[in-house]
């Protein structure tokens, strides 16, 4: 074996190893480029409290870039018809299946003065056409209130504060 052998040889070796690495640096970049896509595009569904018209609500909102299906809202608290005003009991059961487009929210109203409980935990799970995701909120549902304490006494005054609330907010329009 020549000299001109060993060269040869060391060249050939050299390029196949730079070919093999730089194969390895592009598979590695595509999967970080594929997850970066599905960071930017995925859903995000959030769920937060907020007051309208004096009346509480649940918002269960997409940020995201795409839609998402609900497939399980729960909370760790059954609501009883004085609270929500209507149903009783597992009243997230209705978004099931519900279909959440971008910047689309859906609003649960509930009574804020009636709560027995202002602290909520909200497990919820989604998917989009190729992922599966789960989330877990808690929630202090009148923490934005201006009646945070109003479940704690029911005194005149409170009921009063509250009438001139509701008067002063009935013609505000919230988006949400």
């Amino acid at each position: 074996m020549t000299i001109t052998d060993i060269i040869n040889i060391s060249l050939s070796s050299i390029t196949v190893f730079t070919a093999i690495l730089s194969i390895c640096i592009s598979i590695f970049t595509l999967r970080q480029n594929n997850k970066m896509i599905e960071e930017n595009t995925r859903p995000n569904i959030q769920i937060y409290s907020t007051q309208l018209d004096s009346m509480c609500y649940v918002i269960i909102k997409n940020f995201g870039a795409s839609s998402a299906i609900i497939d399980d809202i729960s909370c760790d608290y059954e609501f009883s018809r004085d609270e929500t005003g209507d149903r009783e009991g597992k009243i997230f059961d209705l978004t099931k299946g519900a279909i959440v487009a971008p910047n689309q929210s859906l609003r649960c109203p509930l009574m804020g003065w009636n709560l027995k409980k202002t602290t909520f935990k909200f497990d919820i799970k989604y998917h989009s056409s190729t992922h599966m995701y789960s989330e877990c909120f808690v929630i202090d549902i009148l923490a934005n209130s201006p009646f945070a304490n109003i479940n704690s006494s029911k005194s005149d005054e409170i009921t009063i504060l509250h009438h001139i609330y509701t008067t002063m907010l009935e013609g505000v329009k919230q988006r949400l």
